[in-house]
């Protein structure tokens, strides 16, 4: 089956086909810890932080990807059609403008900028809602759930080092 895939698809698109599948997968996941009693609307934002670790780190996929990933975050998470998809299309075109190399040098500065880009993805989507319901959401949830995102990326950041190395290798040959 998977020659049949690397026959057909040159390399650029299977890299895409992957980045979708594990969006859908960290979907899920996200969708399953949100049935948690505690976690209930606040659960970690596994999805933006494979995002920018997939821009920053891996490589830059066109923005039809990010948009897909976004309209399925909307579906499978049952709100308005592209209010994700929207945000996500915004936040990462401001960080496709950041020197990725040099955000890469230093682990503060990644975290700084993921710090930046999920407040800004943050505060687009907390916008929109405003525009389409005419009300406040729960801010100490939104911002439990940042900071509960932010701190777990340090630990996410050092588990997708073994990918990153293992794809910049298949990638240099």
């Amino acid at each position: 089956m998977f020659e049949g895939i690397v026959r057909f698809l040159p390399f650029p698109f299977q890299a895409i086909l992957i980045q979708l599948f594990l969006s859908c997968v960290i979907i899920f996941f996200e969708i399953s810890l949100s049935k948690i009693y505690f976690l209930y609307e606040i659960s970690p934002l596994f999805l933006f932080i494979f995002i920018y670790f997939w821009i920053v780190e891996i490589n830059f996929s066109p923005y039809w990807v990010y948009f897909v990933i976004g309209l399925f975050c909307d579906l499978f998470f049952s709100s308005n059609p592209g209010l994700i998809a929207f945000s996500l299309l915004i936040s990462v075109g401001l960080l496709k403008f950041v020197n990725a190399p040099l955000i890469c040098s230093n682990f503060s500065r990644k975290l700084l900028v993921f710090t930046i880009f999920i407040f800004i993805l943050q505060s687009i989507q907390l916008f929109l809602f405003f525009i389409i319901y005419f009300q406040f959401p729960d801010f100490e949830k939104v911002f439990f759930q940042i900071l509960v995102t932010i701190i777990l990326y340090p630990t996410i950041n050092f588990c997708f080092n073994p990918i990153k190395l293992f794809i910049n290798n298949i990638l240099s040959q």
